[in-house]
């Protein structure tokens, strides 16, 4: 008995026929506890043990680091040691690993820092102060939560700034938001500000991750091809979850055309 009948004996019709198909795109539409990540596990057990597929060209994403580790667990279990050369990771992890190899393209120094919602907060609440925002009435929280909007949805500061606030200059010292006819000219003013400031610390937050990793690949052509050529096989783990940044990035890696420009 090969592997793959082994595999299969413990799926249904329904589940056997996305592990078999291993050509073009495939979406699993299930409800919870159905099966979806036995289906996904069981397809690259396919991939790797009948198909040889290197794992090092399987890409596996998921949503939690917790989700992750069991994934890999279950792949260890299916084909042995050789799960541990795949990239088995959250979609932030995998953008830190990117960005660690190839970030220098932006700019970043591969020892970057990664702010985390703590270290974001603070940041906005200085820049905030200085500028002289009443923090009681926009919170340091609330306007990241709008930066971290406009991040999912990949709109770049510089196009904010030259909606909102096109006369502010990032790095601006003493400067004062004495007055502003809309809400969307603060926002645009921090985030520039805010975005000014990590570069100049060698940071990005847990949003940027993603964006900037999509910034690379589309910016950076041979980057862009090192990973398409690189990943054969990419597989997302709760697939309607992801937002549009994430989105677009499983389609630079994949080199699907999104058919957006960046900001």
């Amino acid at each position: 008995m090969n592997q793959t009948t082994e595999i299969l004996d413990k799926l249904n019709d329904e589940q056997i026929e996305p592990v078999l198909t291993t050509e073009g795109a495939v979406l699993v539409l299930a409800g919870a506890g159905s099966g979806k990540t036995r289906v996904l596990t069981s397809r690259i057990a396919h991939l790797i043990g009948d198909m040889n597929v290197p794992a090092e060209a399987i890409l596996a994403i998921t949503f939690t680091n917790k989700a992750a580790a069991e994934m890999r667990e279950r792949l260890t279990a299916l084909i042995g040691p050789v799960a541990q050369r795949m990239w088995v990771s959250t979609f932030h992890s995998a953008c830190v690993r990117i960005l660690r190899r190839d970030g220098k393209a932006l700019g970043l120094k591969s020892g970057f820092s990664i702010y985390d919602s703590a270290d974001s907060e603070r940041l906005v609440k200085i820049i905030a102060t200085e500028f002289n925002v009443d923090v009681k009435r926009y919170t340091p929280r609330s306007i990241l939560g709008r930066i971290s909007d406009y991040k999912n949805q990949l709109i770049g500061w510089k196009a904010q700034l030259a909606a909102y606030a096109p006369d502010f200059k990032p790095g601006s010292r003493n400067y004062r938001i004495s007055k502003f006819d809309n809400v969307e000219e603060l926002y645009a003013i921090i985030y520039a500000e805010y975005e000014h400031r990590l570069a100049m610390a060698n940071a990005v937050d847990f949003d940027d991750l993603i964006v900037r990793t999509v910034e690379l690949l589309r910016d950076h052509p041979d980057v862009a091809d090192y990973y398409r050529h690189k990943f054969r096989y990419i597989l997302v783990d709760e697939y309607q979850d992801t937002n549009h940044a994430q989105y677009v990035l499983v389609r630079e890696l994949s080199g699907i055309d999104s058919g957006e420009q960046p900001d």
